[in-house]
């Protein structure tokens, strides 16, 4: 189905159903004045209700490094009222600089393999939180490297891929054709994206991406009309001739602080009947007001059937995410309904806890690497924040069994599936479409998948690895490992 074409991302026509593929504190100073022919008396303000500095606090982000890796200490006050306050001047130190250091802005190095207590000190108050320094990558076996230089679930993402953390700022440019002169707003197509697509993102980064959508709402007439496109046999010259062609009918706009592009092209124009993602290599990129864009995205007609998902499918392309979906065969028999790259319209849409740790939304210490033998952990749901996401049991030097916990909250709850703890298989060295990631047990009759995740007394065998579903409570899935 889809190929990828000189690092372009492109899909091919495939029907809906199985097609897929963005009070500061006011630290209340007093003036007073004394005037000469009035009482002399020094005047004391009343400051019962001035907010002052009571609580200190202190939080490392990770808690926990390898030698020679950073984290960041941050303090954080409140007044006598529990609101948040400036703490002032900070003062760091650590209990134990040879195992970690820290300087006057709260950055914390590793420095030898131990314990220490990093304490920050303000306005007469103190606060503490400790920072485990390890002297190897205790993830490196479960770490799967990365193969392919366009895209692919290997760590670490590849390098030119559009920003998957902070603000993402991406510019949006409407256009339309002589043949299919746009006869909806420029505002009522952005509603079809908008909020919906910057809320998914928000929420399944665990607040850590930003989407920031910056459309201009005029439609801009592109020179030829939707049939002169090869949207039927679209490659990587032509998308990139189609998007430089829009990019330059928008020359007034301001690209300077954009991170990608979306060219919205007329939902009823037939003949652009996919959004594909551009995914440019350094040297074929597009230029927009003198910068060079790599990543970014167009629409087609597809958007009036997927919606908003339809945008946060191939950004998820544009950060460097696969396709779950098969290019060839039965489409949905690697993940069925899970994961928005797969089926867009699956019953559950969440990204998958692997492509939340590769791009950056889950920290190395939410991630635990199984060692041999037998262990056990707790996974809490990856619809929610905080606490361990993915196991890891390394099988191959390119592969890995990988199980989260999956419940019905969150972007989970489009359909019916069975909550519990999903299993599935990676292969980094596998390309986008032929099944990097393949829900266990392997079932290729099974395009749903939706009785897939284990249940309490459930286990799971691949090979020498045996997953166990042990118990579960309203916090998360006891699981013990077996390699």
């Amino acid at each position: 189905m889809a190929e990828h074409l000189h690092a372009t991302h492109r899909r091919t026509a495939r029907p809906l159903s199985l097609r897929s593929i963005i009070v500061v504190a006011l630290l209340a100073a007093g003036i007073f004045a004394c005037g000469g022919g009035g009482d002399s008396s020094p005047t004391t303000p009343n400051t019962q209700n001035t907010p002052v500095l009571t609580t200190l606090s202190v939080s490392l982000a990770p808690a926990t490094i390898q030698v020679g890796q950073t984290a960041t200490a941050t303090a954080a006050g409140r007044d006598q009222f529990g609101a948040s306050i400036a703490t002032g001047t900070v003062t760091w130190s650590s209990s134990s600089p040879q195992v970690a250091t820290v300087n006057e802005s709260g950055s914390v190095v590793g420095v030898s393999a131990g314990q220490s207590t990093i304490t920050a000190a303000a306005g007469g108050l103190t606060a503490s939180a400790p920072v485990v320094v390890s002297a190897s990558d205790l993830l490196a076996e479960c770490r799967l490297p990365a193969k392919f230089s366009d895209i692919g679930l290997g760590l670490p993402r590849v390098a030119n891929r559009q920003k998957a953390t902070g603000d993402v700022r991406v510019a949006m440019v409407f256009v339309d054709f002589s043949d299919a002169i746009a006869t909806r707003t420029p505002q009522n197509v952005f509603a079809i994206i908008s909020p919906i697509a910057e809320n998914y993102f928000r929420a399944v980064s665990y607040g850590r991406m930003n989407l920031i959508l910056e459309p201009t709402f005029v439609w801009r007439r592109m020179s030829k009309p939707t049939t002169a496109y090869g949207w039927n046999a679209l490659t990587f010259d032509l998308h990139r001739a189609y998007i430089q062609e829009a990019l330059n009918l928008a020359s007034s706009v301001d690209f300077s602080q954009s991170d990608a592009f979306l060219i919205v092209s007329n939902p009823d124009a037939g003949a652009l009947n996919n959004g594909p993602t551009f995914i440019g290599a350094p040297g074929f990129g597009v230029t927009a007001g003198g910068k060079t864009l790599l990543n970014g995205s167009t629409s087609g007609r597809d958007l009036i059937g997927w919606g908003a998902y339809w945008l946060n499918h191939e950004m998820g392309h544009s950060m460097g995410l696969v396709d779950h979906y098969a290019y060839a065969g039965a489409a949905h028999r690697f993940v069925g309904g899970f994961g928005l790259m797969g089926l867009i319209s699956g019953h559950a849409r969440e990204y998958f806890g692997w492509e939340r740790w590769l791009l950056g939304w889950v920290d190395d210490n939410q991630v635990s690497c199984a060692p041999a033998g037998t262990s056990e952990v707790v996974l809490t749901p990856v619809e929610r924040a905080g606490g361990t996401k993915i196991v890891v049991i390394p099988t191959g030097a390119n592969s890995a069994v990988v199980a989260e916990s999956r419940r019905a909250e969150g972007y989970d709850t489009n359909g019916a599936f069975t909550p519990g703890v999903l299993v599935y298989l990676i292969d980094t060295s596998i390309r986008s479409g032929a099944g990097v990631l393949k829900v266990l047990p392997i079932n290729d009759s099974d395009s749903n998948k939706g009785t897939a995740p284990l249940q309490p007394g459930g286990s799971l065998t691949l090979g020498a690895v045996t997953v166990s579903f042990l118990s579960q409570t309203a916090s998360g899935d006891r699981v013990r490992l077996v390699r």
